[in-house]
């Protein structure tokens, strides 16, 4: 019989709490079964684990826990990078039209983590980290995304400027080619009734 408390058995569960992984939840409500269940299980496997005095009494139902713990620090990582995605990829539609780096300098960098970000979730489990390796490499893209993200949104009001500025351009434009028209048009009809 194992006792109960081995740090080193449920370390992916204290790194799960430490780096704030649940809090990453919060974003969508969308996102927060998965990990929410990963646990939920885990917790169902440790009781099934435990005899009536407290210890471990099957080595195969701890491994399911540690294993449901690090699938619910991946799960919890990956849904940030999710949200974070959505929220640049709204972004990038919203001011498709306008000329974004000229308020965000390195907007270019921004999309290129983002790039890459759906390109590490595309490989999903296929590389060869462990799970705390993937969940670590997650959250720090996480992190990443969120930090330009909030950037992004930082920038929204001076960009709704850009573009309220663009459509007051345009419209002046075509009032001015209206009136440049219609001056034409009178001057000729001036000429032809004058003949």
């Amino acid at each position: 019989m194992i006792p109960l408390i081995a740090s080193a058995t449920f370390a992916p569960y204290t790194i799960l709490q430490t780096n704030s992984h649940a809090r990453s939840l919060s974003f969508e409500p969308r996102y927060r079964f998965p990990p929410t269940t990963e646990l939920r299980y885990a917790g169902h496997h440790l009781l099934q684990a435990l005899d009536d005095s407290g210890y471990i009494s099957s080595n195969e139902q701890l491994r399911r826990v540690v294993s449901h713990c690090e699938r619910a620090m991946y799960e919890a990582a990956e849904a940030g990078i999710i949200s974070t995605l959505e929220s640049i990829n709204r972004f990038r539609e919203n001011y498709k039209d306008i000329v974004v780096k000229d308020v965000v300098d390195n907007y270019s960098s921004i999309l290129v983590k983002a790039r890459k970000a759906q390109s590490l979730l595309a490989r999903g489990r296929s590389d060869q980290m462990s799970p705390s390796e993937r969940a670590s490499c997650y959250m720090e893209t996480f992190r990443q995304l969120r930090d330009d993200s909030e950037m992004l949104e930082a920038s929204r009001d001076d960009l709704n400027a850009k573009v309220s500025e663009q459509v007051r351009d345009n419209r002046r434009f075509v009032v001015r080619t209206l009136l440049i028209v219609f001056g034409a048009v009178v001057a000729v009809a001036g000429i032809v009734i004058g003949m």
